[in-house]
């Protein structure tokens, strides 16, 4: 039995271990693109900080804006 790995899981935090440095645009890209996906958006800010390699305190701040701009859509 084999399991498909989801490429975007994989890029999210590819450089990590690299030791490349991000921008704050490159990491906040990072968190969104973790909080759009199925499989992580439900995931806690802590848990989504860890994964990408931020801050959780940066997820909530990403997580809140990206509410706010689909609530002002919805609305």
């Amino acid at each position: 039995m084999t399991s498909k790995i989801d490429p975007n899981e994989i890029c999210i935090d590819a450089n990590i271990p690299q030791g490349l440095r991000r921008t704050n645009a490159d990491k906040r890209k990072a968190v969104r693109l973790a909080l759009l996906h199925p499989y992580s958006r439900a995931w806690s800010d802590r848990l989504i900080g860890k994964h990408v390699g931020v801050d959780h305190v940066t997820v909530g701040r990403v997580r809140r804006e990206l509410e706010r701009r689909n609530n002002d859509q919805q609305n």
